[in-house]
C-alpha cells in the first residue's frame, strides 16, 4: 500500500512539472511573440527620431550628446545584444528625443521649418500605436514574470533556468508635457 501511495504520488508530481513547464513556455511565447510585434513600431520610431536628429543639426544643439545617441543606435543594431539592452536603448532614445524636443522648441526658427514638422506629426502620429505595442508586450512580461515567480513555480524556474524578462520602462524624468509640445 505504501508503495502505491509513492508512485501516484511520483506520477502526479512528473504531470505537475510537466505542465507547469509547458505553461511557463507558453507564457515565455507570448512575451517572445510581443516583443516581436513591439519591434517594427520601435524601428520604425527610431527611423524617425534619426531624421529628427538629422533634421536638428541646422540648429544649434548639443552636438556631443546627438552624437552620443547615434552611436548608441548604431549599436544596437548589432545582432549580438539582449533584449535587456534593446529595451535600454529605446527607452534612452525616447528620453533623449524628448529632451531634444524641449531645447528645439525654444528656438523660433524651428517652429516655421516644414521638415520638422512634419518629423514631429509623424512621431506623434504613432505614438498611439507605440503605446498599444508597449504595453501588451508589458502585459505579456508582467504575466510571465509573475508566473515563474510564484512560490512552488520558483522551484521549476530554477530547476530548468528560466529566467525573468524585461519589461519596457517610460524614462522616469519623461512627462507628458516634455514630450508633447504643440507645433
Amino acid at each position: 500500500m505504501p508503495w502505491a501511495f509513492l508512485i501516484v504520488l511520483c506520477i502526479l508530481s512528473a504531470i505537475w512539472v510537466l505542465v507547469t513547464r509547458a505553461r511557463f513556455n507558453n507564457a515565455r511565447e507570448r512575451c517572445m511573440h510581443a516583443y516581436h510585434r513591439m519591434t517594427p513600431v520601435l524601428e520604425h520610431r527610431r527611423t524617425k527620431y534619426l531624421e529628427l536628429i538629422a533634421a536638428a543639426r541646422q540648429f544649434p544643439i548639443d552636438e556631443e550628446e546627438a552624437i552620443s545617441v547615434t552611436q548608441m543606435m548604431a549599436v544596437r543594431t548589432e545582432k549580438d545584444n539582449g533584449l535587456d539592452y534593446h529595451i535600454g536603448s529605446e527607452a534612452g532614445l525616447e528620453m533623449f528625443a524628448a529632451a531634444l524636443r524641449t531645447r528645439l522648441d525654444m528656438y523660433p526658427s524651428v517652429h516655421e521649418n516644414e521638415t520638422m514638422r512634419k518629423i514631429w506629426k509623424s512621431i506623434d502620429d504613432m505614438e498611439p500605436e507605440v503605446r498599444k505595442a508597449v504595453g501588451e508586450y508589458n502585459a505579456a512580461v508582467r504575466e510571465y514574470n509573475r508566473m515563474i515567480s510564484v512560490p512552488g513555480s520558483n522551484v521549476i524556474r530554477d530547476l530548468f533556468h528560466y529566467e525573468t524578462m524585461p519589461a519596457y520602462e517610460e524614462p522616469e524624468d519623461a512627462d507628458e508635457n516634455t514630450i508633447k509640445i504643440a507645433f
